[in-house]
């Protein structure tokens, strides 16, 4: 995999806003007036944002998939956080809309899998552009972020709202920790990083 540097950001945005436009999960999020698919758009802009500070940001070789990764115990509020929040409000997901979207993010945030000697890794998005889906390219890039999890010593763990990709995912080693029904059934997953024993 390759890690994105700013050059690539118009891909990857336009990239995860195709692959997530018909996700339950981003519908129920952003807001249904005015342009739909820059919404989206404004939504994949905030997640690179905050995964840019506070993650990584991955493609895989060919280009075709990308992940935003986040380190949540390194998340913090300031300013400019502050600043990217109201420009996802204002042009993402609508004022009117916010209470819902907080308390389901509150919800969401609660339902962490245990991880007290791992820190957690969220795989936020893992997108491949429709037309480029079931080649590989996907399924590469977990394989790579799979063994940089190890390597950072980070549990993974992530959630879908398409039932397909549970059973993608389990092929991985990854568990349904939780379910949960927000209108449309949501999946937590996780996989801990696996422990090597050193011979004496």
């Amino acid at each position: 995999m390759i890690k994105a540097c700013p050059k690539d950001k118009d891909l990857i945005l336009d990239l995860l806003t195709y692959a997530f436009e018909e996700n339950l999960s981003v519908k129920d999020v952003v807001k249904s007036r005015g342009n739909y698919w820059e919404n989206i758009y404004t939504l994949m802009n905030y997640a690179y944002n905050i995964c840019s500070v506070y993650g990584d940001i991955f493609l895989s070789e060919d280009k075709k998939a990308c992940a935003l990764v986040l380190f949540p115990d390194q998340k913090r509020n300031t300013i400019k956080t502050r600043f990217w929040e109201l420009k996802l409000v204002l042009g993402g997901i609508g004022v009117s809309n916010v209470n819902k979207v907080l308390t389901r993010q509150k919800l969401l945030d609660s339902i962490l899998p245990h991880t007290a000697d791992q820190p957690p890794m969220y795989l936020w998005l893992l997108g491949v552009k429709p037309e480029n889906q079931f080649l590989g390219a996907g399924t590469a890039l977990l394989k790579d972020l799979l063994e940089y999890s190890q390597e950072k010593g980070r549990a993974i763990y992530l959630r879908t709202s398409v039932d397909r990709n549970v059973d993608f995912y389990k092929k991985f080693g990854f568990q349904v920790y939780k379910k949960i029904d927000v209108g449309y059934p949501l999946n937590f997953l996780w996989k801990a990083v696996s422990v090597k024993r050193q011979i004496a």
